[in-house]
């Protein structure tokens, strides 16, 4: 158990730093499963009105030094971020990648 609040802190240490700029309002970590039935971790990234448009190389660079981290507790969970702006809707359609008009650009990773 140790090991994996150790692992969550870091996902979210980590995320935390590299989104804030972009406009974090919000970011939940927590242990979960894929579809698959695995062990993984999701992250929910809340973001304000109007925040800056998310760079996907920021954000797909803050999971694999994440998942690098919990690598050396012996952690191999997936690291999945969700990018929601204010009012809990997708950034981005999951289905065709289709952007929202409220937001010019994300990513849902």
């Amino acid at each position: 158990m140790a090991k994996q609040r150790d692992s969550l802190e870091i996902v979210r240490t980590i995320l935390k730093t590299a989104l804030e700029a972009y406009g974090l309002a919000k970011l939940t970590v927590a242990a979960t499963t894929n579809e698959a039935g695995e062990p993984a971790i999701q992250a929910t990234a809340d973001y304000a009105p109007n925040a800056r448009t998310l760079d996907a190389k920021v954000l797909l660079d803050a999971i694999v030094k994440a998942m690098q981290e919990i690598s050396k507790l012996g952690d191999d969970r997936f690291v999945y971020v969700e990018n929601l702006y204010s009012g809990g809707d997708l950034a981005i359609d999951a289905e065709d990648g289709d952007q929202h008009p409220k937001r010019r650009s994300a990513v849902r990773g």
